[in-house]
């Protein structure tokens, strides 16, 4: 499943103008609990300009995955200062 994941995230965060939210990153978190390697079926396979979030839904329904939008913790790193040199600490 992780791959699976990291596909979903890349394929909605750059997915062109058909997929809602392209160009941000969108995060998809596993929460189906299935470990190991997984065969996925895609009628409209990832980096598809046509690929739609309607048409990527559908594809993961038949294989009994289901999307949904939600909120989930995570992580984020922010940079509070950055000097132009190195200095010692």
């Amino acid at each position: 499943m992780p791959q699976l994941v990291k596909t979903l995230t890349e394929e909605l965060s750059t997915g062109g103008p058909n997929i809602s939210g392209a160009g941000s990153l969108v995060p998809v978190v596993d929460q189906t609990g299935l470990e190991g390697q997984w065969r996925v079926a895609w009628d409209s396979y990832p980096g598809n300009p046509a690929l739609t979030l309607s048409s990527l839904s559908n594809a993961l329904e038949k294989q009994g995955l289901h999307l949904e939008k939600t909120t989930a913790p995570a992580e984020k790193l922010f940079v509070d200062k950055m000097d132009k040199a190195p200095t010692e600490n």
